[in-house]
């Protein structure tokens, strides 16, 4: 007989800020070595209790929550320095709306079925349907079973989710729930692997709170306003262009039109401009290419763009001698083009970017 579905660690409730404090405190606050890491983290557990304990529930925990991962024996934090209440509140809430289980946190050699689902999204498009709904039916829709740590998962949602409550074991859409939350989480094209811890904890970043998970780059607080604030824009856009990039070459890795592959010489580019993205869609790698430099900045300035077909489009504005010169041809097939999840990007690039 299985074990009942463990989705969330079993130690203290993530719901409570202080929780996630004591967590985030027992954490370095820079890369470093795997093992240089974990004799920090050891160390600082001193304070709350004893050093062992920490590697059997607490730092399942702390991965689950998205403070951390392990890339290649290096340590990586979420946070480098304690965030404020407000914005451990904030993370939480963000947090709780895109977890996902399975993950590679949560035990499932017992159940090899499941695949990793959007607690909170399934939970919405199951009242949505049905309305009001009990707890144990919809866990059970979504799991398969009551798992066994159903009344961890119920606060917690119940707790921080801008989407859902929970009261009475009776799970309804929140009064006033972001419906654009809603939109961007059901666009997501979700592939994600129970068992990629990387994609787990990228997962976590920004959207449509990337102001929220700024201090990770250490922003100078003591700068005069205007030097502060070009910081903080700066920051920002390392954070969304790095795991913009990094997604994209996860799925990819060469200029489907140059075949080129040397990571220094691609370009990860916007098929709609950021500009005039939403913060989802400047994170989102189906908002994206890459393309060799000559290649990226035809398709940026309009030069170029691409029917669904894969078929390639040439501007009037390009003289004859420059296509022959690149070596393009009107509506030759790009046989490399990653079009699939790309469509309405690629016909905003055509309507509104690409000067015909």
């Amino acid at each position: 007989m299985p074990n009942a579905f463990n989705a969330i660690c079993k130690w203290r409730s993530p719901s409570k800020i202080k929780t996630v404090k004591m967590l985030i405190k027992s954490l370095p606050g820079r890369e470093m070595r795997e093992e240089d890491a974990e004799v920090a983290m050891l160390k600082r557990w001193d304070e709350y209790g004893t050093r062992a304990d920490f590697f059997r529930t607490p730092y399942q925990l702390a991965c689950q929550l998205g403070l951390y991962y392990i890339k290649n024996g290096v340590y990586i934090p979420r946070f480098s320095k304690v965030p404020t209440n407000i914005k451990i509140e904030k993370y939480l809430n963000h947090w709780i709306d895109h977890y996902y289980a399975p993950n590679p946190y949560t035990e499932t050699s017992d159940h090899p079925s499941l695949e990793p689902k959007l607690v909170v999204l399934e939970l919405f498009k199951l009242c949505q349907n049905k309305g009001e709904i009990k707890w144990t039916e919809a866990e059970t829709a979504i799991f398969g079973e009551i798992t066994s740590t159903s009344a961890r998962l119920r606060n917690i949602i119940d707790t921080h989710s801008k989407l859902i409550e929970i009261k009475n074991e009776i799970v309804s859409i929140r009064k006033g729930a972001d419906k654009s939350l809603v939109k961007q989480l059901t666009e997501i094209e979700f592939q994600n692997s129970a068992n990629d811890k990387k994609a787990f904890f990228e997962w976590f970043y920004g959207y449509e709170s990337i102001n929220d998970f700024i201090e990770i780059h250490n922003i100078d607080t003591d700068l005069n306003s205007d030097k502060k604030t070009e910081k903080l824009q700066l920051a920002k856009s390392r954070v969304g262009q790095g795991v913009f990039r990094e997604s994209l070459f996860n799925e990819f890795q060469f200029c489907p039109i140059t075949l080129c592959d040397d990571a220094r010489l691609l370009i990860a580019g916007h098929i709609k401009p950021w500009n005039k993205s939403s913060n989802f869609e400047r994170l989102d790698p189906k908002n994206g290419f890459l393309f060799t430099p000559t290649i990226d900045k035809l398709f940026d300035k309009g030069l170029i763009s691409f029917n669904s077909d894969k078929s390639i489009l040439l501007s009037s504005d390009l003289d004859q001698k420059n296509i022959e010169h690149l070596n393009l041809n009107n509506g030759d097939i790009i046989d490399n083009l990653p079009i699939e999840g790309r469509e309405k990007y690629l016909r905003y690039h055509r309507e509104k970017v690409f000067i015909k």
